[in-house]
């Protein structure tokens, strides 16, 4: 089964090339078509990714991952005139190419429209403060049960069908989590994306930060979801006592990130960048 895959990367030289690599790594060219997509990029990012064999790169002047996975979109349809299953992977996602075919072959499988690997979280860059929350955030329902976070998915063509293009918002994640119902969605469980926690207390807080305004612009929007997952750090701990020395450093990191979200919206500032990327919800 043909599996296409937009990748849009910004400033993400660091991790582009490795990334890539293992994307590609143990797969059939013809069973997979990755496109990069460029945006606003300062550094080689564009390089690196056409270093690997069988990538294609497209690039764009604007700083917008919205509009990449527009760029994305136009590219695949215009040169296979179907591309799907296409998966939608960020630049910094650690994720196998054979495990992306696994997840389009369960979808085909099933009654499901869209597939997401099971996350697993890196933190041995991270600080004390970011390992401690992080103990608390990976255990929250909303994160074990959504696909937010997870940095990759995998639409089906009559998922994509469902809406008409990506609309202006910060979270494209919980843009597509909240268009589809949970038996909808498909976590497949062999299948893993590995994803970097943020590697300070001041990055986590910017994350978070982020996440609270892509969800208040989804909700603008008038897309529902799910409740807020600020007090669900209450049954984390109740199942798990052990948990609650994490407690202090969660609340205080969230409680951070609501200031700056507030702060922000007042200044009208909207950034996009690799030191944003959502790993919070």
């Amino acid at each position: 089964m043909p599996l296409t895959v937009v990748v849009p990367a910004h400033d993400e030289a660091a991790v582009i090339g490795p990334n890539l690599d293992r994307l590609t790594r143990d797969v059939e060219r013809d069973r997979l078509q990755v496109l990069v997509v460029c945006n606003g990029c300062s550094d080689d990012t564009a390089d690196r990714a056409r270093a690997v064999p069988g990538v294609e790169v497209e690039e764009i002047a604007a700083p917008s991952k919205i509009a990449a996975l527009r760029v994305g979109d136009a590219h695949f349809d215009h040169v296979s005139g179907d591309g799907f299953p296409r998966a939608y992977i960020d630049a910094d996602i650690d994720v196998a190419g054979r495990d992306l075919h696994r997840m389009a072959a369960a979808l085909a499988e099933s009654d499901a429209l869209v597939a997401s690997p099971r996350l697993h979280l890196d933190t041995s860059a991270s600080s004390w403060i970011v390992r401690s929350a992080m103990r608390i955030w990976i255990a929250l329902p909303v994160v074990q049960q959504g696909l937010s976070g997870r940095g990759a998915f995998v639409l089906t063509d009559r998922a994509r069908r469902r809406f008409d293009d990506w609309p202006d918002i910060v979270a494209d994640d919980g843009f597509v989590e909240r268009l589809f119902t949970p038996g909808e969605r498909l976590e497949h469980d062999l299948c893993c994306a590995t994803v970097l926690a943020a590697p300070t207390a001041r990055a986590w807080v910017v994350r978070k930060a982020r996440v609270y305004r892509g969800n208040r612009e989804l909700d603008d929007l008038g897309i529902v979801g799910r409740g807020a997952s600020d007090r669900q750090w209450l049954g984390v701990v109740r199942d798990d006592p052990r948990r609650l020395l994490d407690v202090p450093a969660y609340v205080l990191l969230t409680v951070a990130a609501k200031v700056v979200d507030r702060w922000q919206s007042r200044r009208g500032e909207v950034g996009w960048g690799s030191a944003e990327r959502v790993a919070t919800s």
